[in-house]
């Protein structure tokens, strides 16, 4: 496997894709799909990690729920990010 630094994109913004630039061989609607899948998987933990933290969040364990509310954030910030990932294979 790479090193992390091999499939990020570099500091200041997103590499602009081409269609040469896609390797043979992979299946553009396969992973579309399973990104599409994944996408809904990250939604549905959010779902359950919101319900979750809602319950801690009018008792004194608060804290819980905050870190709970993090972990919501940082779930469908993810999901935005496979968004435009699948939007970005979508045009290639």
């Amino acid at each position: 496997m790479g090193s992390p630094e091999s499939y990020r994109a570099p500091l200041g913004g997103t590499p602009e894709l081409h269609r040469h630039d896609k390797l043979p061989g992979v299946s553009a609607s396969s992973d579309l799909a399973l990104l599409s899948s994944i996408g809904t998987q990250l939604e549905e933990i959010g779902r359950r990690i919101t319900d979750l933290a809602e319950s801690y969040g009018e008792t004194p364990d608060s804290a819980i729920a905050s870190e709970l509310f993090g972990a919501e954030r940082a779930l469908f910030g993810s999901r935005r990010s496979l968004d435009r990932a699948r939007a970005l294979l979508q045009d290639t």
